[in-house]
């Protein structure tokens, strides 16, 4: 009688340690997006809405980041270039920030995470509501390595690789200092 309470303890203790250990992996996600949602909002004026994670599970814990899905809204009217500006900053601080932290690193399943591992929505709306004007784009979406441009009603306006899209953005900045240096 004595040993089978022993071993109803220590699966007590290992269910309440591993219980733990994924809610800190979670938790740490979290965080470190909660975070780079402010630089977001200062930066391009997006609101974090919602973050859900698909983690894989290990000896029934919860600790391996496969991939993330964040949802951003913004109560502005953007065109095409300032919408890829906007989605490029945000991925890259965030890859950069979720790469780069010590202690997630070992919960990361494909390390370095990568544009593939994220899904990222923004979903840009007028302050008065729809806008229907085609110039504008609605929603902006990165998944599966490439950024799609929606116009009202989910009429897709653009797609391309994100890796175009970064260098697009790159190619603009540079532009834009050589044209001030003048």
């Amino acid at each position: 009688m004595n040993r089978s309470w022993r071993w109803v303890a220590l699966a007590i203790t290992a269910f309440t340690m591993t219980s733990c250990r994924s809610g800190t992996v979670m938790e740490k996600t979290d965080e470190l997006v909660a975070n780079q949602a402010m630089m977001a909002d200062e930066s391009w004026g997006l609101k974090l809405v919602k973050v859900q994670g698909e983690y894989e599970s290990r000896a029934g814990i919860k600790d391996g980041i496969r991939h993330l899905n964040i949802e951003y809204y913004a109560n502005q009217l953007m065109e095409v270039e300032e919408a890829r500006a906007a989605i490029t900053d945000t991925m890259e601080r965030l890859l950069r920030a979720l790469n780069r932290d010590e202690k997630l690193r070992p919960s990361i399943l494909e390390y370095p995470l990568t544009v593939e591992n994220i899904t990222m929505n923004v979903k840009l709306q007028h302050f008065f509501g729809d806008y229907f004007d085609p110039v504008y784009i609605e929603k902006v979406t990165v998944e599966d390595g490439y950024v799609s441009y929606y116009t009202h009603r989910n009429k897709i306006k653009k797609r391309e690789p994100y890796n175009q899209a970064l260098r697009e953005v790159a190619d603009l900045r540079e532009e834009e200092l050589r044209q001030a240096e003048m």
